[in-house]
């Protein structure tokens, strides 16, 4: 067998296996221990208590950590009453005034990147001859245009000099855009305007009605009066991001309203207890919105219920001036009389943070960046500023460790939010004392409206069932005064 020429001897295989030799004992890394869990939780019994404590802990660091305060820009000679960014790019943020100026500004540089009004470079000393009540930047030629309206009963189409951030164009000059493109004039003064999320075309607020304009005509396209409302001025516009020829306003008589641009008349209105001064929509959730209310209120509504809101937000002791959506839709910013900036959550009836400063006077402006890591406001005190939407996140880069570590943290606080030091740290505040002594009047007023509602049920007798026959009667549906549809 072993001379047929088909055989072949079996040869044999060295495999060689790739291996670390140990490091010497002079020198070198020393070896990482392995360390070995028992997950058995018998083997751990204090392990609520050491959570417990690493949750105060970590309260306790993000209190310590807490600075929202960016910076401060100024430019303005009167109150800051409007603010607009890109909805589609990261451009520079459009602040309009009382003093009729409008600035453009870079917030990464916090400098101003061009100026329109104020007499420099041969321009114009007022960009509209009274109060700029509105600017909004719109999508057309990709974001370098955006547009302005004000009490001087003007429109006015420009050019913005800056394409993005740190883009370093000069103050002025005719790169800066210092004469309009283009002026559209109307009958009475205008509260507030929005443009189109995708057409070339754009809403304005007066006096007289709700106007849609389009930019190649000189007069409006359409005015709507919806339910009869002549003479009742609409205040602010804004439209829907998903539905985008329904417009939500407010309007002088108290009422929230719809109404869709494709229709002659509303589509659905809402009568408040109070007047209402700002409206938003959810971009994440475009079947919902937030008012803004003279009450100290916000109020969020569905707009396929709108008999009572969704939900009601408390926690100013002044009226709502301004009010702000950030770009995931879960939280807003709202300013207030109070001169105080206050974040709630979309779901949760109380504000998250409140901030202050001992200069800042009254908020007319909010905004939110859109990254949705600051928040953009103007005041009664002629400046603009930028606050952290978390006030004890950091800036620049995170490690891995790190972010493990700061998710470890909040799950831990998380968890344990509702005991009573983790509660104390987390909620409490310090806060300017005008607004916690009216804080606390409100307080006794409602405990007091409270009880007077209980003796109310209680001694008004019972029916035949054995009920009482004054029944109690929630906020939110107290808030609304009345439908219209």
């Amino acid at each position: 067998i072993s001379s047929s020429p088909l055989f072949v001897p079996r040869r044999t295989m060295k495999i060689k296996a790739i291996a670390r030799a140990p490091p010497p004992s002079g020198g070198g890394r020393a070896p990482v221990p392995r360390i070995h869990r028992n997950l058995d939780p018998t083997a751990h019994p204090l392990s609520r208590a050491r959570e417990y404590q690493r949750a105060v802990t970590a309260v306790k660091l993000d209190r310590m950590f807490a600075k929202p305060f960016v910076g401060a820009m100024e430019g303005h000679s009167d109150c800051v009453s409007s603010t607009a960014q890109s909805r589609r790019g990261l451009l520079p943020l459009v602040t309009g005034g009382y003093d009729g100026r409008i600035m453009v500004w870079d917030l990464a540089a916090r400098k101003s990147v061009m100026r329109i009004g104020g007499g420099g470079a041969g321009g114009p000393d007022q960009a509209h001859a009274g109060p700029v009540t509105g600017v909004v930047v719109s999508p057309e030629k990709h974001g370098t245009i955006f547009y302005s309206c004000g009490d001087d009963k003007r429109i006015h189409r420009w050019k913005l000099g800056v394409t993005h951030s740190g883009g370093g164009a000069p103050v002025g000059g005719a790169d800066g855009g210092c004469d309009p493109e283009e002026t559209w004039t109307h009958s009475s003064p205008l509260k507030s305007m929005d443009h189109h999320w995708s057409r070339p075309e754009f809403a304005t607020a007066g006096d007289g009605a709700l106007e849609i304009w389009s930019p190649e005509r000189s007069a409006p396209v359409q005015s709507h009066t919806p339910w009869g409302s002549a003479g009742e001025g609409v205040t602010c516009c804004r439209y829907n991001p998903s539905e985008t020829s329904l417009v939500g306003h407010c309007s002088t008589d108290r009422g929230v309203g719809l109404t869709d641009t494709r229709a002659a008349g509303g589509v659905r209105k809402t009568v408040l207890a109070m007047r209402s001064n700002a409206f938003e929509w959810n971009p994440m959730e475009p079947m919902t919105f937030t008012v803004g209310n003279e009450d100290h209120n916000c109020y969020t509504f569905d707009v396929r219920r709108m008999d009572r809101p969704s939900m009601i937000h408390r926690g100013h002791v002044g009226a709502v001036l301004a009010l702000g959506y950030g770009p995931t839709g879960k939280e807003f910013a709202t300013g207030g009389y109070d001169k105080t900036v206050r974040i709630f959550g979309t779901r949760s009836p109380t504000a998250r943070d409140c901030y202050h400063t001992r200069r800042m006077q009254r908020v007319f402006a909010v905004d939110y960046t859109a990254d949705s890591k600051y928040v953009i406001t103007g005041s009664d005190d002629h400046v603009v500023r930028i606050w952290r939407s978390r006030a004890s996140e950091g800036e620049g880069q995170r490690s891995a460790r790190e972010e493990r570590s700061l998710e470890y943290r909040a799950a831990l606080v998380k968890k344990f939010e509702d005991t009573p030091e983790v509660r104390r740290i987390s909620k409490g505040r310090r806060l300017p004392k005008l607004v916690r002594k009216q804080t606390e009047i409100v307080h006794v007023q409602r405990k007091g409206a409270k009880r007077k509602m209980d003796n109310v049920v209680r001694h008004s007798g019972k029916d035949a069932q054995g009920r009482p026959v004054k029944k109690y009667e929630g906020d939110r549906k107290k808030a609304v005064v009345k439908e219209i549809d």
